[in-house]
């Protein structure tokens, strides 16, 4: 695996050029926004099915190619100084079938679909049979 990529640039909000679009979504008119999209995914389905992959792992990575490729969706904070992050590093949800949990797990991102893949894999062998709300954020706790 490689390594994890936290590489975070601190962003100077007064040459910042969306600067002013910052401040008015987040102090003067607080906003969420939803997307929804529809894509046709038959070519990339024929694709998984022939090469044997699962949907979820290459979804999570064609998600976060796209989305990485765009700086305005890479800005966070760190201890209140806000960043653009170099990556960004996909989250999603682990359901428990046996007693209708579900966990939050991350996985690397890596620019080769098939590194990705493997690490999304190692992941799940990990992870995947611990019962907690955050996985990866403390020690990994006894499996129930």
């Amino acid at each position: 695996m490689t390594e994890l990529n936290t590489q975070a640039t601190p962003i100077d909000q007064a040459t910042w050029a969306r600067r002013e679009y910052f401040y008015y979504f987040t102090k003067m008119m607080p906003t969420g926004f939803t997307l929804n999209v529809d894509i046709d995914i038959t070519a990339t389905k024929a694709w998984l099915t022939k090469h044997n992959r699962k949907f979820n792992p290459a979804y999570l990575y064609l998600v976060t190619k796209l989305i990485t490729k765009h700086p305005e969706f890479r800005v966070g904070q760190v201890d209140g100084q806000l960043v653009e992050y170099d990556v960004l590093h996909p989250s999603y949800s682990i359901f428990h079938g046996d007693d209708l949990s579900i966990s939050s797990l991350w996985t690397a991102y890596d620019p080769s679909f098939e590194q990705f893949y493997q690490n999304y894999l190692a992941d799940q062998a990990t992870y995947g049979d611990y019962h907690t709300p955050m996985l990866r954020r403390h020690k990994v706790p006894t499996p129930i």
